[in-house]
């Protein structure tokens, strides 16, 4: 069975991960760019929290996120 995951998208620090988590739960993926590597993550279940104006900033190359 599939359980949605929380995803954050475009948080440049630890702190604002932090901030996000304590309204919304520990996310299951943090996304640095919107690229095709999150979008290819994400399923329509899933719930994605944008941080300012991510969402509007697609990167066409994929970000390696465990830097």
């Amino acid at each position: 069975m599939y359980k949605p995951c929380l995803h954050f998208v475009g948080f440049r620090s630890q702190g604002a991960v932090d901030w996000a988590a304590r309204i919304w739960g520990k996310p299951d993926f943090v996304h640095v760019h919107l690229d095709a590597r999150a979008l290819a993550d994400m399923a329509p279940e899933d719930t994605v929290l944008y941080a300012t104006k991510a969402s509007e900033r697609f990167v066409p190359y994929a970000y390696d996120d465990s830097n």
